[in-house]
C-alpha cells in the first residue's frame, strides 16, 4: 500500500485482515526504488530487528536495532547518512552511551534520539512538504535557509520553539511545531558533569524544492 514514506509491503492475519503479521518493507516511490525500511509485525505490533536506511545513498543504514511489543528494546545504533554511527542509545535504560556530537557522555550537549542531523535531515524533508504558495504559472521555486531554535528542560520537554530568521507565515510556524511536538519524549538532555542542565539549541535546515 502507500505510506507517507514509500510504498509499504505487509502480511496481515488471515484471521483478520486488519492486523499486520509478519515481514514488513518500505520502498522508496522514484527510482531505484530503494529498500528503506524492513522490520517485522507480530499481532499487530513492532517486533524483533528494524532496519532503516537513507533514501538517497539506498545502501546506508540509518537507524538498526530491535522492537518488543511496539517498543525499541536495547542498544540502537544511528548512523549519519555517510554510514559512519552518530549515536548509540540503550532504550532499556534510556541513556545514551555513546555520542559523537561530544567526547565525553557526562559533559554532552542536548540533542535527541538518533542525534541533531538526523533531526535536520527530517526537518528538512518534511518541511518540503508544506504548501508553499505557487506563482501565476503554477508554479514554484522555494530556497528554505533557516534555523530552528528550542530549549530542551531538565525534564526533557522543550520550550520556546521558532525560527530564529522570523517567518510571516504563521501557518508555516504551526507546521514546524507539530513536526517538534510529536517527537516529544525523544529529546535528551544535556549534562555537565553529568548534571542534566538547561540547554538552547540551534538546528539549520536548507533545501531547495521546485513545483
Amino acid at each position: 500500500g502507500k505510506g507517507t514514506e514509500g510504498w509499504e509491503k505487509y502480511y496481515v492475519l488471515k484471521s483478520d485482515n486488519t492486523i499486520r503479521h509478519g515481514k514488513f518493507e518500505i520502498n522508496s516511490y522514484t527510482p531505484p526504488f530503494n529498500k528503506l525500511t524492513t522490520g517485522f509485525y507480530k499481532n499487530g505490533v513492532k517486533d524483533s530487528l528494524w532496519t532503516e536506511k537513507y533514501n538517497l545513498k539506498g545502501h546506508n543504514i540509518r537507524s538498526q536495532g530491535y522492537y518488543k511489543n511496539d517498543k525499541k528494546i536495547g542498544i540502537w545504533i544511528y548512523n549519519d547518512s555517510n554510514g559512519e554511527i552518530i549515536q548509540k542509545y540503550d532504550h532499556d535504560n534510556d541513556i545514551t552511551i555513546f555520542s559523537k556530537e561530544c567526547s565525553d557522555i557526562h559533559n554532552c550537549p542536548a540533542s535527541i534520539v538518533g542525534g541533531l542531523k538526523q533531526l535536520a535531515y527530517d526537518l528538512a524533508n518534511e518541511l518540503m512538504w508544506y504548501e508553499f504558495p505557487l506563482n501565476e504559472n503554477g508554479r514554484t521555486l522555494i530556497q528554505f535557509r533557516n534555523t530552528v531554535s528550542l530549549n530542551v528542560e531538565i525534564d526533557g520537554s522543550i520550550t520556546n520553539v521558532e525560527f530564529v530568521d522570523p517567518i510571516t507565515d504563521e501557518k508555516l510556524n504551526d507546521y514546524l511545531k507539530k513536526k517538534i511536538d510529536k517527537r516529544k519524549g525523544k529529546w535528551i538532555v544535556a549534562r555537565k558533569d553529568n548534571i542534566p542542565i538547561r540547554e538552547k539549541i540551534n538546528i539549520p535546515v536548507a533545501f531547495t524544492v521546485q513545483f
